[in-house]
């Protein structure tokens, strides 16, 4: 199981500034194992998380992936089946807990819902969801493949009381565990592919698998 080291933020979050200043003490997580790889270009991708008193803070950092497209532009539509980053986060370390899946494709449309597996999820209500804060780098609303694709990033501001809504915990401090995972998709691209941050060893793929998230360790 790997572990990711969730430091506390040093500035304020202000993604209309110094957004490079905010992210350079966050720690590094590659989302570049492909475990369901059958061919085609395979992108680098990175994710980070920080922390303050009253929210998370997500990005993944995505380059050479040359067939960026979002297509989907409503809250909780098919958001994986766009170029997409993902962050699945449970807040504690028993399944019993259940997680959020954070899905944000590349023009900012977020899918956000609650469960313990993938069978009995529920979207998180609409007055929650408005609450998390989104950057993306590229522009929208849609955006369709072209031959200069390159690269693309996107943030979440994601406040705890959110999660709180429906999960009882408490606010974390250093010493304090959760589980979790990066992914990244892109189902209906010219370029599908599937990349994690802990390995799935599963034959086909599936990112709703908590069994195999990893450590997430705030500090």
């Amino acid at each position: 199981m790997k572990t990711y080291h969730i430091r506390r933020a040093r500035v304020l979050y202000d993604p209309t500034h110094a957004r490079e200043a905010f992210w350079q003490t966050a720690e590094i997580a590659e989302v570049n194992t492909f475990p369901w790889y059958k061919g085609g270009e395979q992108w680098e991708a990175f994710a980070q998380l920080l922390y303050d008193g009253s929210h998370l803070y997500f990005r993944m950092v995505t380059s050479e992936d040359h067939a960026i497209r979002g297509i989907y532009t409503e809250p909780n539509q098919a958001v994986h089946k766009d170029s997409c980053a993902e962050l699945f986060v449970m807040p504690g370390t028993t399944l019993e807990t259940g997680y959020f899946n954070y899905e944000i494709n590349c023009v900012g449309t977020l899918h956000l819902a609650y469960g313990r597996g993938r069978s009995g999820r529920q979207f998180v209500r609409p007055e929650w969801t408005e609450l998390v804060r989104i950057w993306h780098s590229i522009p929208g609303p849609q955006k369709e493949e072209q031959p200069d694709d390159c690269c693309w990033e996107v943030e979440a501001a994601i406040p705890f009381a959110v999660m709180q809504a429906y999960v009882d915990f408490p606010l974390p401090q250093p010493g304090t565990e959760w589980r979790g995972n990066f992914y990244r998709c892109a189902d209906d691209t010219s370029n599908p592919q599937w990349s994690v941050w802990n390995p799935i060893p599963l034959p086909q793929p599936d990112y709703h698998r908590p069994e195999f998230f990893g450590r997430f360790l705030f500090i």
